[in-house]
């Protein structure tokens, strides 16, 4: 029951600091330079070609905050089979990059 509550509580704050008006979300972490710019479509490009199973389980956890538990009952799927393809889609998103730079 704690930890029920406990990941209720966290679920509850990381919506509340997740999501806020679209307009201030464009600015955060952006520095205005063009290099950031750059950057971002170098990771979009790259997590466009993860296969969709690894990009849905590297952007509902790394990108969005999701709980691992949290984001395989978003996807439908155990949570080891979540790690693994979140494993595996961040293994080869730095590959990518690092090709890329």
């Amino acid at each position: 029951m704690r930890n029920i509550w406990i990941d209720e509580t966290r679920t509850v704050a990381r919506h509340g600091k997740t999501f806020v008006d679209e307009a201030e979300g464009l600015n955060v972490g952006e520095s205005g330079g063009q290099e950031t710019a750059l950057l971002r479509q170098d990771i979009d490009r790259a997590l466009a070609r993860l296969p969709q199973e690894q990009r849905e389980a590297v952007i509902l956890v790394l990108v969005e905050g999701y709980a691992y538990k949290e984001a395989a009952e978003i996807i439908g799927c155990p949570v080891g089979t979540l790690t693994s393809r979140l494993v595996r889609g961040r293994d080869a998103l730095m590959a990518m990059m690092g090709e890329m730079t």
